[in-house]
């Protein structure tokens, strides 16, 4: 089989990427390993803010796909008493539902699926990725095409090759984590999605709460891999107000990449989209948003890729800088709030929220635009609270520092592949500076 484009994986950036490549008039295949009827479920938060369907000009979910507005995202101190508002009006999806709408407009502008596929391996010639090979309805079987778009997910055995320049997943780079669906005994007064900061709950992560209709809550947490979070979930979280007062409907477990975007997201015949291209927030893991933008970009680059028949990494790279542009310089800065984040102890996260070391306004600055900006007046203040966690004031500074050196390296992203790699060695360099003024007390 051949065509234009292989996209492997049909979550929200396959289909957005499919759609695209259709749209323009390009053979697009979309590769899933479910059958077409089950397209679209996946364990997962399900909640995304209402601004990402106004960026990417895509109808907002309802009917069947919507189980509830939401007004707010809210973080939870440690002890409950404190919480920061960071972001706006989302919904929570029905996310089979929402991945089925996604799959029928990519079907109806004319890509073809091939469901019930597991794609395994790249074909590889000359330096190009030009292909996958699959095992489909029981045969093997290679498909062809000028552009191999992988959006397989973060847990998938079809990596982006090494031999091609990306870099595997470390330990550190993820969290793995535990959801349950939960009914609830009586009608869910919760308007907002809060994220719980607790050491003890979900240790190096977080926790969330989030209502899912008004009887049910989605409820999981994320935590390092030293820990089982499935146990976690059930020594603390269920314990905590409203959850204790429902039953698991359903559950299940994954890994959330919670890092800054694999680099440089191309290489020769081929682009690397959603989760596994770690484009999940690593504050708080949501990667809906994100991926769809993903597939969105990285489809409108195949076109103009598929139209020039030239699809070398150098004709794919406008790709990978407007990725870093509209989400990946944010998204570097906030791995290292992340990192720092999970280095405070409970005392010290009460501690910061309660006397607004970062106040939210501020809070909400480095979740929605990646950095952190402190006024002569506020330092004062900073300062005045900080003589009791001089150690903590002096990390925070750092941390704001450094968010604002890595937002600044990802909006001056190489325009060529031939100046990528000093800007990586760049890059690695200011993380590991950054890590170390992070982890120093």
């Amino acid at each position: 089989m051949r065509f234009d484009a292989v996209i492997v994986g049909a979550g929200v950036a396959g289909c957005l990427a499919a759609e695209t490549i259709a749209r323009a008039g390009f053979d697009a295949c979309l590769l899933d390993l479910k059958p077409a009827d089950r397209i679209g479920e996946k364990v997962c938060g399900d909640a995304v803010s209402k601004a990402w369907f106004d960026k990417l000009k895509l109808g907002y979910p309802s009917g069947e796909e919507l189980a509830q507005v939401v007004e707010s995202l809210e973080i939870v101190s440690p002890d409950g008493t404190v919480r920061f508002k960071i972001g706006g009006q989302a919904f929570i999806l029905r996310r089979k539902e929402f991945g089925q709408r996604l799959l029928r407009r990519a079907l109806d502008f004319g890509a073809h699926l091939l469901d019930k596929a597991l794609a395994f391996d790249h074909l590889i010639k000359n330096k190009f990725v030009c292909g996958v090979r699959a095992r489909a309805q029981g045969k093997l079987t290679e498909i062809e095409a000028a552009i191999t778009i992988n959006a397989a997910g973060a847990l998938s055995i079809l990596k982006p090759p090494t031999i091609l320049g990306f870099e595997p997943m470390k330990p550190d780079d993820a969290i793995v984590c535990y959801r349950e669906i939960r009914r609830l005994k009586s009608p869910c007064e919760i308007s907002a999605c809060l994220v719980v900061l607790n050491q003890e709950i979900s240790p190096r992560g977080y926790s969330w709460i989030f209502p899912h209709g008004m009887r049910e809550l989605n409820v999981g947490l994320g935590t390092s891999y030293d820990y089982n979070p499935r146990a976690l979930f059930y020594e603390g979280l269920v314990n905590l107000d409203p959850v204790r007062d429902s039953d698991p409907v359903e559950s299940g477990g994954w890994i959330v990449p919670v890092r800054r975007p694999l680099e440089p997201l191309v290489a020769n015949g081929y682009a690397v989209v959603g989760d596994a291209a770690f484009t999940t927030s690593p504050l708080h893991g949501g990667g809906i948003g994100p991926s769809m933008l993903s597939g969105k970009l990285a489809g409108e680059v195949a076109v103009e890729a598929l139209e020039l028949e030239n699809t070398s990494q150098s004709a794919l790279w406008r790709y990978p800088k407007d990725y870093a542009r509209r989400y990946g310089a944010k998204q570097a800065a906030l791995e290292i709030f992340r990192r720092f984040l999970q280095s405070l102890s409970n005392d010290e996260l009460n501690f910061g929220m309660r006397k607004r070391l970062l106040d939210e306004q501020e809070v909400l600055q480095a979740s929605s635009e990646g950095r952190v900006e402190m006024s002569f007046v506020t330092k004062l203040r900073k300062l005045a609270w900080g003589l009791r966690k001089l150690g903590l004031l002096r990390r925070l500074s750092s941390t704001a520092r450094f968010m604002d050196i890595l937002r600044h390296h990802y909006l001056k992203y190489p325009n060529s592949p031939k100046a990528f790699p000093a800007w990586r060695r760049e890059l690695e360099l200011t993380l590991q500076r950054a890590v170390n003024a992070i982890a120093r007390r």
